[in-house]
């Protein structure tokens, strides 16, 4: 029988400083920020952060939005067809409807 061993938890830093050693000696150190600026920063990630969320949102309520404008044309297409093969123009076209609704059909462009 092989000889099993136990799991081994990982233990992680929970500050740079622990990650890298001493921060004035890990590549690229510059310096550190002062606590109003690191709470300013952390604010402005959850601000950036909830913006992001909120342009998600629209987004999807954008294409919910394109998708009911597509159903509203095709009735509005099915209208108008309905109504030009009744006129007796069952043909496929482009028609002008006025306010008044008088049905035209545009002539080649």
């Amino acid at each position: 029988m092989a000889d099993e061993q136990d799991p081994k938890l990982e233990v992680v830093p929970e500050t740079a400083e622990e990650a890298l050693g001493d921060p004035d000696e890990a590549p690229g150190y510059v310096g550190t920020l002062e606590e109003n600026e690191q709470r300013l920063i952390s604010s402005l990630r959850t601000t950036s952060s909830q913006l992001v969320m909120k342009i998600g949102q629209h987004e999807v309520m954008k294409q919910q939005l394109l998708g009911q404008l597509a159903e509203v044309e095709s009735r509005a297409n099915q209208v108008i067809a309905e109504a030009t093969a009744r006129f007796g123009h069952p043909e496929p076209g482009q028609w002008n409807v006025t306010p008044d609704g008088k049905v035209y059909k545009v002539q080649g462009g």
